[in-house]
């Protein structure tokens, strides 16, 4: 799965951009449909410079809005709204105090996963093999007769959903999660 994207280096895509992520965090963490109109021109402004601080200090916007919808859950907020209001998510004040603390959060999306579609599923049911510490599948005569599944196929499946996730991810739209059955 792709690594969270930084901020755009365009100014005129860090407001789609920052939105599009705040959307679909709230979407998939809190499984509510947040903010779906275009923003004020106040909550651009915003969300606009709240990017820029992101973009200059190299954090990814996921990890800011990850950090800030679990700040939500500890908030008094939760008993009047399903999801974080956008000048909560986008608070440059927020941002500057966490920045003066503990910013151990902003590398918490900075690490390698995995994602294996139907094919490599069918092929992790049989052997797999312990690899720098991850399990990765074996190929045996036996398991392709079992599940019917070549390794050759499962990595063209691999591929194409990676490609997917790639466009995705470059639009902003930073992958959480995913059911690929």
């Amino acid at each position: 799965m792709p690594r969270a994207p930084l901020a755009p280096k365009d100014d005129t895509q860090l407001v789609p951009f920052g939105v599009r992520c705040y959307r679909t965090a709230c979407q998939v963490l809190l499984g509510e449909h947040a903010f779906n109109r275009a923003p004020t021109p106040q909550e651009a402004a915003q969300v606009s410079r709240c990017m820029r601080y992101l973009r200059d200090d190299l954090i990814p916007p996921a990890a800011w809005l990850r950090k800030r919808l679990t700040d939500f859950g500890h908030t008094r907020l939760v008993q009047r709204f399903n999801y974080p209001p956008l000048h909560f998510a986008f608070s440059e004040k927020r941002y500057a105090e966490a920045f003066e603390h503990d910013m151990g959060w902003k590398d918490d999306l900075n690490y390698t996963s995995y994602i294996f579609g139907p094919k490599a599923r069918a092929l992790l049911g049989g052997k797999t093999e312990k690899t720098g510490g991850g399990r990765f599948p074996v190929q045996t005569d036996s398991l392709v007769v079992h599940n019917k599944v070549s390794l050759e196929e499962a990595i063209k499946e691999s591929k194409e959903i990676q490609k997917e996730l790639n466009i995705r991810v470059s639009m902003g739209e930073y992958v959480w999660g995913i059911n690929l059955s």
